[in-house]
């Protein structure tokens, strides 16, 4: 069962989803994948690049709508090491899943994310991302609408970030207000409100960017980086994609603890300009000239660290 329940003091909602507690957890190693194709799988036998479909176990039902995105048939196909153009057709397909969702009736706000690594909390290994349509407006959003800017602060980045990487489509950046280590946003310099919106180009270089900043923390890291990334798109607004690791280096994970998690207050303990340097350096190491035609399903020392 699925109920949504607001709470009293702030208005914001909550969705209690028992059913999840169902779901499966791939343990490492295990020879059974639910995304791997077979005729048993969620996936099921027919050939396919991307696979969409509804989550089995979903935060939203009628209203709103729960997805998962299974980036590629082969079990070790991260998004940082697919192919250039399969992760153009994974940026396609979370254009045309966010256009269908957005016209339902039932969904006030589409959201396309990745919970990346088992320390984040994805329950099966197999790399895949969900998208959720919100009945409702999510308080982050909310807020930001409550801001009302004369102007968008996202289209003067040098005023609130300081810039990893940049493109004549995209630029990278680490926010000055942080809130997580190492956190980084991918913003497209045009003014556009969702991914359907790219033209071409940039679709095929924001594809670019942001497989290497995933690159990039696996660099820095020194092993496959734990991290969030998720899509703000809504009408009116400028589009950019987040990716919050969880990792603050050295082998230490940054945990969210009673500021974060009961007043929503965070705390970050790497400066913006140290972080954006380090992350500059591992963005330029990560570059992958020949990755069209490197095996992606050898890549076995991408390994996370034991929680």
């Amino acid at each position: 069962m699925i109920n949504l329940v607001a709470d009293p003091l702030t208005g914001d909602w909550v969705s209690l989803a028992d059913a999840r507690q169902q779901r499966p957890l791939t343990a490492p190693g295990e020879s059974t994948c639910p995304f791997c194709p077979g005729p048993a799988s969620e996936v099921g036998s027919p050939p396919f690049h991307v696979a969409v479909f509804p989550n089995r176990y979903p935060v939203f039902d009628s209203p709103g709508a729960a997805e998962v995105v299974v980036y590629s048939p082969r079990h070790q196909d991260d998004l940082g090491y697919l192919t250039p153009a399969h992760a153009r057709l994974l940026w396609e397909v979370w254009g045309e899943r966010s256009h269908a969702l957005a016209a339902r009736p039932d969904v006030e706000t589409v959201f396309v994310f990745e919970n990346r690594g088992r320390r984040i909390g994805a329950t099966i290994d197999h790399p895949h991302g969900q998208i959720y349509g919100y009945p409702y407006v999510p308080p982050r959003l909310a807020q930001e609408r409550r801001a009302r800017h004369a102007a968008c602060p996202l289209c003067q980045v040098e005023n609130w970030a300081v810039v990893i990487a940049e493109s004549p489509e995209w630029q990278l950046v680490v926010p000055h207000a942080m809130r997580m280590p190492y956190q980084s946003v991918l913003v497209p310099r045009r003014h556009l409100d969702g991914l359907g919106a790219l033209s071409r180009e940039e679709l095929a270089n924001g594809a670019a960017m942001l497989q290497q900043a995933y690159r990039a923390y696996d660099h820095l890291m020194g092993f496959r980086a734990s991290l969030a990334m998720g899509v703000h798109q809504a009408a009116g607004g400028h589009l950019r994609l987040e990716c919050l690791p969880i990792e603050r280096g050295q082998m230490r994970q940054k945990y969210l603890a009673a500021s974060e998690l009961v007043m929503g207050a965070f705390v970050t303990d790497i400066p913006a300009t140290v972080a954006a340097s380090r992350l500059a350096a591992a963005f330029r190491a990560a570059s992958l000239p020949s990755a069209s035609s490197r095996d992606l399903a050898d890549l076995t020392d991408l390994k996370e660290p034991e929680s």
